[in-house]
This record gives C-alpha cells, sequence and structure tokens, in this order.
C-alpha cells in the first residue's frame, strides 16, 4: 500500500509541477517584449493565438507520433482525436470530424493489432512512438527558435513554444509512475513491455483487448489467447480490475455464464482498492451484469451511483438503469431507460458494438413480455419501435 501511494504521489506531483512549468513558459513566451517595446493589446492576442496553436501542434503531433509506430508495425487505424478535432476510419475512408468528447481533448490515438504475431514488440513500438516524437519535436524545435532570423518574433516565438510544450509532454508521458487514476503512462506500459516474460505478455494482452473495444469488436470475437492473459493469475490493482471486467464481457457474449461469474467475483474483490476514475469507467457494466444476472438491485445500485464522470460510457449507464427498473417491475421505466440508451449508442463516448444493441433489445422483449398495454403506449407516443418478445 505504501508503494502505491507514492507512486501516486510521485505521478501526480510530476503532472503538477509538468503543468505549471508549460504555464509558466507559455505565460512568459506570450508577454515577452516584440523588438525590445511592450507588446500592445493586438500584439498580446495574436501571441496567445500563436501559442495556442503551437500547443496543439505538440499535443497532435505526441498522438500522431502514437498512430504513426502503429500502423508502422501493421496496426489498423481506428481514430486520432486531439482538441477539437477527431479523425477515425470509417470503412476504408477517413473521416473528420467535431471532438465532442471534451475528456478528450488532451488527445487519444488507437490503432489495433491485426494479429497476434510478435505482439509485445509491436505494442512497444506504437508506445513509444508518442514520448519519442515529442521529445524529437523539442529538439528540433528548439534549434529552429534558435537559428530562426532575430526578426522573426512571431516564428521564433512559435517554435519555442512547441519545443517547451513538447519537453513537457515527453517529461509527463515517459515517467514510469502512471498517468494518475490509476491508468498508466506511455513510460510505465513500455517499462513493463520490454522487461518481458509474463508481465509484458499481459500488459500487451490487455492493450489488445481495449484496442478492440474501443473499435468496436464485439467481444466474443477477441483474441481468446489474450481474454486468457488478462486472467491469468497477476498482481493486484487496475490491470487486474480492467482486465476481469474485458473478460466478463467477453465469455458473456460467448454465453459462458460460469466464466463471465468468476471474472465478475475477481473484480469485485478487487473492487475497494481501485481509483475512482478507474471504477466510474466500468461500474455501469459490472452493475448490469449483478442485475442482470443475479438480479442483485441494491448492489447494482450502489455501484451505478459510481458511474459518473468523463469516462462513463452513457449508453451503458441507462442500460444498467433499465435492467435495474425491470428487475424492480418498472416496466413503463425500463423502456425509457432502454429508448435513450439506444439514442446515447448512436453516439458513443468510445464503446459501441453489436453485443450493446442485442442487449438492449432483449431487455425491451422482456419488459413488453405480457404487456401490450406498454408496447401501444410506447408506438402511440412516437417512441421507437419495440421488438415482439419470442414466442
Amino acid at each position: 500500500m505504501r508503494r502505491k501511494r507514492t507512486k501516486v504521489i510521485a505521478a501526480s506531483a510530476g503532472a503538477v509541477v509538468s503543468v505549471a512549468l508549460a504555464a509558466y513558459l507559455a505565460a512568459r513566451l506570450a508577454t515577452r517584449p516584440l523588438s525590445g517595446s511592450a507588446p500592445g493589446a493586438a500584439g498580446v492576442a495574436l501571441r496567445i493565438v500563436v501559442v495556442v496553436t503551437a500547443v496543439y501542434v505538440a499535443m497532435a503531433s505526441h498522438e500522431l507520433g502514437h498512430t504513426l509506430a502503429g500502423v508502422a508495425r501493421g496496426f489498423r487505424f481506428v481514430f486520432w482525436a486531439v482538441g477539437p478535432l477527431w479523425v477515425s476510419r470509417e470503412g476504408e475512408r477517413l473521416q473528420a470530424r467535431l471532438n465532442g468528447n471534451l475528456s478528450m481533448w488532451g488527445g487519444m490515438a488507437v490503432t489495433v493489432p491485426q494479429d497476434t504475431g510478435d505482439i509485445v514488440r509491436r505494442f512497444a513500438w506504437a508506445v513509444a512512438g508518442g514520448p519519442v516524437t515529442s521529445l524529437a519535436l523539442a529538439l528540433l524545435a528548439a534549434f529552429g527558435s534558435a537559428a530562426a532570423p532575430a526578426d522573426a518574433d512571431l516564428l521564433r516565438l512559435w517554435l519555442a513554444t512547441i519545443a517547451a510544450t513538447s519537453a513537457v509532454i515527453f517529461l509527463v508521458t515517459v515517467q514510469p509512475f502512471g498517468a494518475g487514476g490509476g491508468f498508466a503512462s506511455d513510460g510505465g506500459r513500455l517499462w513493463r513491455l520490454l522487461r518481458g516474460g509474463a508481465p509484458a505478455a499481459q500488459e500487451a494482452a490487455l492493450l489488445t483487448l481495449a484496442s478492440l473495444a474501443v473499435a468496436g469488436v464485439r467481444p466474443r470475437a477477441w483474441p481468446p489467447s489474450a481474454v486468457e492473459r488478462v486472467v491469468a493469475p497477476q498482481r493486484h490493482g487496475p490491470y487486474a480490475a480492467a482486465g476481469s471486467m474485458l473478460a466478463a464481457q467477453h465469455f458473456l457474449d460467448r454465453g459462458e455464464e460460469a466464466r463471465a461469474g468468476e471474472a465478475v467475483d475477481r473484480l469485485l474483490a478487487l473492487w475497494p482498492e481501485q481509483p475512482d476514475l478507474l471504477r466510474a469507467s466500468i461500474a455501469a457494466d459490472l452493475a448490469f451484469f449483478l442485475v442482470d444476472r443475479r438480479g442483485d438491485t441494491v448492489r447494482a445500485r450502489e455501484l451505478l451511483a459510481e458511474a459518473r464522470g468523463p469516462l462513463a460510457e452513457p449508453h451503458r449507464v441507462l442500460r444498467a438503469q433499465a435492467a435495474i427498473r425491470l428487475a424492480e417491475g418498472d416496466r413503463r421505466g425500463a423502456l425509457t431507460a432502454v429508448a435513450a440508451a439506444r439514442e446515447a449508442l448512436a453516439r458513443p463516448l468510445l464503446e459501441a458494438n453489436d453485443m450493446d444493441r442485442e442487449l438492449l433489445d432483449a431487455l425491451a422483449a422482456r419488459a413488453c413480455q405480457d404487456d401490450d398495454e406498454v408496447r401501444q403506449d410506447r408506438l402511440l407516443e412516437g417512441g421507437s419501435a419495440i421488438p415482439e418478445p419470442p414466442r
């Protein structure tokens, strides 16, 4: 426990110091006099624009480094998001749109392996791509700023800001203590992957499953070998908790109820020691399993109360609410929650697959079974068509 607290304190202190340093450098650069005179309001505004675009370039380059390294190792591009821009693969084409998920404005890139050959080494390359790109960009931009003409103030400012921001991003991501909230830093992941052995194989397996989940691949299609890796004996902590939830989804989608239950029991045993942010991201899935498969509405409601924050998937929160209401006999409330979940499923935060759609259909069918009045009311109100229950 003491070691865990030390890591959390170190990661938090590093993040705070790095952000403070970046803010200080940005302020100094933005207000530095132009050609020996203090900048006026227009000059300051222009410098702020230059600084903001430079910071964006540094952040975007880091995620692009992850993306290009992954693609170079045979991974399939899924999406890249930084600030207001989201670029994703739609079929065989790339599509850009506005990133409405503010929690991901800091940057995220996902590429998924198309096979499991040499998976540890390939993931090591993909993880290292971000910090290496940031370090290289910091050095190049610093050299460019120093070599720029003396009268090219805005160019020197832009390059200097890119250099400073990239250096901070490199330091924040390369440290091995974690990214806060129970999530691993690039340095931590890379350290485990390069050490080899069982920890490296488990890390690569978890990355594989998490990437496939974000890519919309349904759980039963995930590589069984990767699933077995994440449920193998391992240290306790966020890794084990995330792996247990992914394994439970896989086994549930394959109809292996007993094994799904074993994974859930392991997750429940680990639950008290998990960071709040990680718990919030998987609480809705756990709550749904407990009420839908075990009828435990009390524990499900307790868990669902934790599904709050930027990483809680809305359609899964609503699905858990529907299952709880149905278990408590509130058919109308269940159908209302199902309809809302379907709308959220069309615009997922991160994860959505065919299993999610089928589970909602099953909830709707059960809510409508032997309740023609509810079905007719929903149709008259203009709600989504509810499938007839199986006869």
